[in-house]
C-alpha cells in the first residue's frame, strides 16, 4: 500500500486526445491537433505534440507526387519512432534528416509516420500498402519494439482479408477512440458503465476513487464476484 501510494502520487495522467477511430486501422492519430504530453512521473519531461493535416507528427506537408530532388525516407512504428517525451526536432526521424541533408548532394525528406499508422505490425503493413506508398518512399524503415508490439498484435481482429489473407481492415479488441479523442481499454470502460449510478455512485466515486484498498481490492472482488459471476 506504501508502494502503490509513492508511485501514484508521483504521477501524472499521460491520456491525451491524440487518436481518432480510423477506416482501415484500429486508430490512428488525429491531424490538425496540438496537445501537451505529461510523463507518468512527475517533472521528467512536458512536451507538446502537433499532427498536421496529413496527420503526422511534423511541422511541415509532404508533396505527391514527390520532388524529383527529394529522397524520401518513411518511418514506420509506435512510441519510440513518434517520439515519446522528446520535442519534434529531438526524435530520431529528424536527426536522421538533418544529418542525412548535410552528407548527401540532393534533399531529405524523413517522414515520421509513427502512431499514424496504427500502433503494431499489421497496421503498418496496412498503413503502407493504403497510404504509404502514395508518398513514393526511397526507403522504407520499420521499427519494432520486442515488448508490447507483440503483445498489441494479439488484441487485433481481421475484419477484412483479401485473397491471399492479408488484412483490409484491422479492429481492436481490447481499445477504442471515444469521442474526445482518448485511447481507452474497452474492459476498463465497461466496467465503469456497471458503477452504482445516482447519489450512492456519486459517494463510490468520491470514495473510493480515493481509497487504494477500495481501488485495487474491493472493486476487483466485486467485478468478479457480483457482475461476472452472474449476481446482477
Amino acid at each position: 500500500l506504501y508502494t502503490r501510494s509513492f508511485l501514484l502520487g508521483n504521477k501524472k495522467t499521460s491520456t491525451v486526445s491524440l487518436w481518432q477511430p480510423d477506416s482501415i486501422l484500429a486508430q490512428s492519430l488525429k491531424p490538425s491537433t496540438e496537445v501537451t504530453l505529461n510523463s507518468r512521473v512527475k517533472g521528467e519531461f512536458t512536451t507538446i505534440v502537433k499532427t498536421t493535416s496529413q496527420g503526422f507528427r511534423d511541422t511541415k506537408l509532404f508533396e505527391i507526387p514527390k520532388p524529383q530532388d527529394t529522397y524520401g525516407i518513411l518511418m514506420l512504428g509506435d512510441s519510440f519512432a513518434f517520439g515519446y517525451g522528446v520535442n519534434v526536432d529531438e526524435t530520431f526521424s529528424k536527426i536522421l534528416e538533418s544529418n542525412l541533408t548535410k552528407r548527401l548532394d540532393k534533399k531529405v525528406e524523413v517522414i515520421n509516420a509513427s502512431f499514424a499508422d496504427g500502433t503494431t505490425w499489421d497496421e503498418y503493413y496496412l498503413f503502407l500498402k493504403e497510404r504509404g506508398l502514395a508518398f513514393q518512399p526511397d526507403l522504407i524503415i520499420e521499427n519494432v519494439f520486442l515488448g508490447n508490439d507483440i503483445d498489441d498484435l494479439g488484441t487485433h481482429d481481421w475484419v477484412g482479408t483479401d485473397k491471399e489473407g492479408l488484412p483490409t481492415k484491422i479492429v481492436s479488441n481490447s481499445t477504442f477512440v471515444s469521442s474526445e479523442g482518448f485511447l481507452l481499454e474497452k474492459e476498463r470502460a465497461e466496467q465503469d458503465q456497471r458503477r452504482i449510478r445516482g447519489f450512492l455512485g456519486l459517494i463510490n466515486q468520491l470514495a473510493c476513487d480515493k481509497i487504494y484498498l477500495c481501488k485495487i481490492v474491493i472493486r476487483p472482488t466485486v467485478d468478479q464476484l457480483v457482475f461476472r459471476g452472474g449476481l446482477l
